[in-house]
């Protein structure tokens, strides 16, 4: 999950519900989710936090189309650390996402399920979270509800 405020906090919380381990990636210090949402965060052993630090790039394979890893990068060193995943989740407010995660993803032709900061340019607005991995991108209780039906 990338972001610190109220949304992403909460989607972090309802996605422990389906994951073994759910990571947070913040470019502050600290949370600007409410006092009570941050408590039980940290008290979630399924929960880490990656402090000062922001989404530098998203790698993925093409068949099948899957977010496999991501590069992170410190602010205060510039660092940049790989970190295998299995998906993302941006919860960083209600603006496009090419305005504010400063993201170059690899996977480009059409159709496609990730965008440049340039590609994403005139796109319809979207809530957040986005989840990199769907078309189009949706919040995590969306994609629970998908793979609900696909099991059915």
């Amino acid at each position: 999950m990338i972001g610190g405020g109220n949304t992403a906090t909460e989607e972090t919380l309802f996605l422990t519900n389906f994951a073994s381990k759910v990571t947070v990636v913040h470019r502050r210090d600290h949370f600007r989710s409410e006092k009570i949402l941050q408590d039980r965060l940290f008290k979630n052993p399924k929960i880490d936090v990656i402090w000062d630090t922001v989404l530098d790039d998203v790698q993925g394979g093409e068949n099948p189309l899957k977010v496999n890893k991501v590069h992170l990068k410190n602010v205060n060193t510039g660092a940049i650390t790989q970190k295998n995943i299995d998906g993302v989740f941006i919860a960083i407010g209600h603006a496009k996402i090419g305005k504010h995660a400063r993201v170059t993803f690899r996977r480009i032709p059409p159709p496609s399920r990730f965008a440049s900061p340039e590609q994403s340019e005139g796109l319809p607005m979207r809530h957040s979270p986005r989840f990199l991995g769907s078309d189009p991108p949706c919040s995590p209780k969306r994609v629970m509800r998908r793979a609900r039906r696909l099991r059915r």
